[in-house]
């Protein structure tokens, strides 16, 4: 009986102990702490503001710039064309003179 006096003691420590243990892991178990989630941080963007009013006066100059553009073009073939009948007005009235001064031999 002394033998199963002297572990008795021990024994009960040993088992209050684990249980406590128990009891503090189903604690740990059931109450869980909330998990704050950071808010998602806003994807910034860069913009720029643009006034009609002067995206209008740049399409109108882009547009007067295309017309300045096809009248010095037109202006351009006009004076080749005045050029090419200069030159062949010369040309007939050389062949008139010649034919002329060879009348005239």
């Amino acid at each position: 009986m002394d033998k199963q006096k002297r572990f008795t003691r021990p024994f009960l420590l040993a088992l209050a102990l684990h249980l406590t243990l128990l009891g503090l892991f189903a604690l740990s178990a059931l109450y869980k702490p909330k998990v704050i989630e950071p808010k998602p941080v806003p994807e910034i963007i860069h913009a720029t503001m643009i006034d009609t009013a002067s995206l209008q006066a740049e399409a109108e100059a882009v547009k007067k710039a295309k017309e300045a553009k096809k009248q010095a073009t037109k202006e351009q073939l006009e004076a080749e064309a005045d050029k090419e009948q200069a030159k062949a007005e010369a040309a007939a009235q050389a062949k008139a003179e010649a034919a002329k001064q060879a009348k005239a031999e």
